[in-house]
């Protein structure tokens, strides 16, 4: 089992990220996000700080898999935002789950 969890690099719980399932890869982006610090919305604060994205390929990891994986992360304190979400040419990213810190 092979899976992702990415975070933003102003991710508030990085203690968590340290008690994620065998198997899941914590991926951080080198750089913080695209805009200034004071230049961020509360709301986009609040998403670089709370939220992070698993990432699986269905063809390796099977739907019992992820829902375990999800289960253990539930157990963490995250809650799914988004199954399957939206590009923005509204295309279904079936191998994807937002999740959020609460």
């Amino acid at each position: 089992m092979t899976m992702r969890l990415a975070v933003f690099q102003e991710f508030s719980k990085k203690e968590v990220l340290e008690k994620v399932p065998k198997g899941v890869t914590v991926e951080f982006p080198e750089k913080p996000w695209r805009f200034e610090e004071d230049k961020r919305s509360e709301k986009e604060k609040h998403l670089l700080a709370t939220n992070a994205k698993l990432i699986f390929d269905p063809k390796v990891n099977s739907l019992e898999d992820v829902e375990g994986v999800i289960k253990s992360l539930e157990g963490l304190g995250f809650e799914v935002v988004t199954r399957a979400p939206m590009t923005s040419t509204q295309f279904k990213m079936e191998d994807r789950v937002i999740l959020e810190m609460k």
